[in-house]
């Protein structure tokens, strides 16, 4: 018993577990920029504008938080915020593109108007402004949202495209009036009916695939609108109306020129 008792006393006590520390410098978090996955900022940028065009086209601008372009894109929010800020400026940085897109798409369409006669130019603006709401009537939808309701986007919408097209119509109207070529009208009025009749169209494009089974942005369906809206503008629905005698210099993408 007592070498026993000798034993225990004179054992020596184990050591107490300690914790391994790591000698590696500790991670640091990066501070600023968001991280990106595999995408680089170019496509990032380009993917939150898609998904922004996308929303505040069919949504209208109130009801789209910047969560929701970011969810719609495949990003975090933060990314939102890193690359434009806020969603007044990515909205706006979304209108800018669509409408640089918009414009390359149109000027690529319709023949140069030097030396053509007024008519045929303002019959070549009205068939161009036609293809390039059917190839992509975002802008148009955007302009349903913003266009009835005033306020700092539709003033911005005005000021920085709509005045624009609105002066290339009139001039061209104006011109084709002092020719002699269509019956002097309210500036206006005829303004209206032909860019809004080339628009706003569009923006129906789904409830007239559902009544008629083909969408109107389907390149047939647009080219047959564009010809009977062209026709009844400038030749009216009674049956002696003249038929358009000569076609239109007009070509589509990646077709000749016409000489």
């Amino acid at each position: 018993m007592a070498s026993q008792e000798n034993d225990n006393r004179t054992s020596a006590p184990k050591p107490a577990r300690t914790r391994k520390t790591s000698t590696a410098a500790p991670r640091r978090r990066r501070q600023g920029r968001p991280p990106l996955g595999d995408a680089g900022p170019d496509a990032t940028r380009n993917a939150l504008l898609d998904a922004a065009t996308k929303l505040f086209a069919r949504l209208g601008y109130e009801p789209v938080t910047t969560g929701a372009i970011a969810a719609e894109a495949g990003v975090t929010q933060s990314i939102v915020h890193y690359h434009f800020g806020s969603k007044q400026k990515i909205w706006e940085a979304a209108i800018d593109r669509l409408m640089a897109e918009r414009i390359a798409f149109y000027e690529n369409l319709v023949e140069k108007p030097g030396g053509m006669d007024p008519l045929t130019r303002l019959k070549l603006l009205t068939k161009g402004l036609v293809y390039a709401n059917a190839h992509n009537p975002d802008f148009a939808r955007v302009t349903v949202h913003e266009g009835s309701v005033p306020g700092d986007r539709m003033h911005w919408l005005v000021e920085s495209y709509m005045k624009t097209a609105f002066d290339k119509f009139e001039g061209a109207i104006r011109d084709a009036m002092a020719a002699g070529a269509i019956r002097e009208m309210p500036l206006r009025d005829v303004t209206l009916i032909i860019v809004f009749g080339a628009s706003l169209i569009f923006t129906f494009s789904g409830m007239i695939e559902r009544m008629y089974g083909t969408p109107l942005t389907d390149p047939e369906a647009a080219t047959s609108y564009a010809d009977s809206f062209i026709d009844i503008v400038f030749n009216g629905l009674k049956p002696d109306g003249a038929p358009g005698a000569a076609p239109l210099p007009f070509r589509l993408p990646g077709q000749p020129a016409q000489g």
